[in-house]
């Protein structure tokens, strides 16, 4: 009787743990690689050595455009 308990413990923790571990079978237009893709403006700035935050202004020509493989960056509408 335990030996039966214990097979039908270890096939269902295999069953378990094989369908858990399925990989995205190459799905290319999943939620994290289109999520980025698209235009945005900057709206602020800071950095690590300089902790204070920079506001920009709506219409301020910095822009960040993201394609599937590259990024185009705009400052002041020039690339």
């Amino acid at each position: 009787m335990k030996l039966n308990i214990s097979l039908a413990f270890c096939f269902v923790a295999f069953i378990i743990l094989s369908e858990s571990c399925k990989k995205d079978n190459g799905k290319e237009n999943s939620f994290a690689q289109t999520f980025i893709i698209g235009a945005s403006e900057l709206r602020q700035t800071s950095a690590a050595m300089n902790p204070a935050v920079t506001f920009c202004p709506p219409g301020n020509s910095n822009i960040l455009k993201f394609t599937d493989d590259r990024y185009e960056k705009y400052q002041m509408g020039n690339l």
